[in-house]
């Protein structure tokens, strides 16, 4: 069973990259003379779970996913793993999945650039319950284009929304996000991003959002295992993708790129996984 096309005409916009960005391609030379370059900057979305240098990887050039693998020993995973993240959702499994549960808290706003991506820290507090699993949101960052594809079409953007349980299990919801209307909650991220790689800026006391501004009316979603798209690619990571995407304007997704031309890894096989969706 197919899932619907996705057309969107910013998507254009969402796979072009500006000229800082072929700029920055130049940084192993030294010639990049950008604090937001995104083939060497510090820091990242995916909390660096490896605990690798910030600065040893890349979207570009010798530091870019087709280079992970070759980094570290810790990130054998990236060349060698057979359940790697992102890929294409372009079939699925229909059946009964579990409801989930949010229970997210207002967040005091902590806007940090990890060179890599836009990531906002979140306390205690916050979470989703999906099945048996009690999820704990940990942290929440931003790729242009999308990382995963529906139907073999990125989105202009993707939110990941990244849990965790007691465990150790992890859980990333996905938000596919689109050109359309204004969203309040991204505006107010965009607006304190730092201009520093590494730097986090913290809003005056009393400075909240809400995740929830950040999910869809829709609970619908797709599911699969998968693994973090960041080194070191870690597998054994469960994928939530919401099935309807959320909003932002054609300014705010500029805004986003302007900083972030492109952060997202390429499309992995599927090596026989199979997506479920409701």
């Amino acid at each position: 069973m197919f899932i619907r096309s996705i057309l969107l005409a910013s998507t254009v916009l969402a796979l072009s990259v500006p000229a800082v960005a072929l700029a920055c391609d130049m940084c192993d030379k030294k010639m990049c003379k950008e604090k937001m370059c995104m083939s060497g900057g510090k820091g990242h979305g995916d909390m660096n779970h490896g605990g690798m240098d910030h600065g040893t990887w890349g979207y570009s050039g010798k530091k870019g996913p087709a280079f992970w693998g070759e980094m570290d020993a810790a990130n054998n995973a990236c060349t060698q793993g057979k359940a790697q993240s992102p890929i294409n959702v372009a079939q699925f499994m229909k059946g009964d999945l579990p409801d989930i549960a949010f229970a997210y808290q207002d967040i005091p706003l902590k806007v940090k650039n990890t060179g890599h991506s836009v990531e906002v820290t979140v306390p205690p507090g916050s979470t989703a319950t999906i099945g048996e699993h009690v999820y704990d949101l940990k942290q929440i960052h931003f790729h242009t284009p999308s990382e995963h594809y529906m139907d073999g079409a990125p989105y202009p953007m993707e939110a990941h929304l990244y849990h965790t349980d007691p465990e150790g299990h992890t859980d990333v919801i996905a938000v596919m996000i689109k050109v359309g209307g204004e969203n309040t909650t991204i505006g107010q991220i965009w607006s304190r991003i730092p201009a520093e790689a590494g730097a986090e800026e913290v809003s005056e006391e009393g400075v909240v959002i809400s995740a929830y501004d950040l999910l869809p009316a829709s609970p619908g979603y797709y599911t699969y295992e998968g693994s973090l798209t960041t080194p070191p690619c870690t597998e054994g990571v469960t994928w939530t993708i919401m099935q309807q995407p959320i909003e932002i304007t054609q300014e705010q997704l500029g805004a986003f790129q302007s900083i972030f031309a492109h952060n997202a890894r390429p499309l992995q096989d599927l090596n026989g996984r199979v997506v479920k969706g409701d």
